[in-house]
């Protein structure tokens, strides 16, 4: 059984969660910051769409984490003989490519519904919307990211399993 394809899938989806959990991390804290300190409207904008994205950001990393890793758990110690544990694997692989595009294609809305409220925005007295667009553009862009580095790294486990099958 050569688990080093397995074993780099686990570390390759542990960091991305990780990833995706420092920036909710660090996303809420500037948010908390920007609604304490920071009184000007176009921070206050900008704090609500860091707390809402840093929030779904930080789920996102630690449901990777934990279900990937009972998945891995599980084809390592029933191994890669046994069909049954390789079949529920690929059906929650398939799953987890699908949550994948679904959150691809809701930060691609947030991207251009970010794009949208800050050029409509941008010479307007009402910065709070400006900052809202502000605050879902950057957010969504590092989720696109990381989303298309977790879609590929999905994909490639993805076909592995399918070759061992």
């Amino acid at each position: 059984m050569d688990t080093t394809i397995i074993n780099g899938s686990l570390a390759d989806q542990k960091a991305i969660g990780l990833i995706f959990m420092c920036i909710g991390t660090v996303s809420c804290i500037l948010s908390l910051l920007f609604f304490k300190i920071i009184k000007y409207s176009l921070f206050k904008g900008l704090a609500v769409t860091l707390l809402l994205f840093g929030v779904c950001q930080f789920a996102t990393g630690g449901l990777t984490i934990a279900s990937f890793k009972t998945g891995f758990n599980s084809i390592k110690k029933n191994g890669l003989k046994e069909t049954s544990a390789i079949k529920i694997q690929i059906q929650n692989t398939e799953q987890h490519i699908q949550f994948n595009e679904m959150l691809l294609y809701a930060s691609i809305l947030c991207f251009a519904a970010g794009i949208i409220l800050y050029t409509l925005f941008y010479t307007s007295a009402q910065v709070f919307w400006k900052g809202a667009g502000l605050g879902l553009f950057i957010q969504s862009t590092l989720c696109i990211i990381l989303l298309f580095v977790q879609h590929y790294n999905f994909k490639t486990y993805y076909n592995y399993l399918l070759q061992t099958l």
